[in-house]
């Protein structure tokens, strides 16, 4: 599966930034998008695929998802 990060965090001693993807086993994944730390670009209950994209404003620390619906943000 993947993730979209929603802010920045640290994984095994490294950073990575917000608004970037990242593929991680399933554990950690669900352990990130349940601390509200990055959403998951396709529904892992559903198996489909939607594309996900992202920005981040440093300024602020928003991360703006864009589906191929709508446009969501979320800090």
């Amino acid at each position: 599966m993947t993730i979209i990060l929603t802010k920045p965090v640290r994984v095994g001693g490294v950073e990575l930034a917000a608004a970037t993807t990242q593929t991680f086993a399933a554990d950690v994944e669900a352990d990130l998008v349940a601390r509200g730390c990055a959403t998951y670009t396709t529904n892992p209950m559903l198996g489909g695929q939607v594309p996900v994209m992202a920005d981040y404003n440093p300024n602020t620390g928003e991360a703006q998802f864009q589906d191929s619906t709508r446009r969501h943000g979320h800090q």
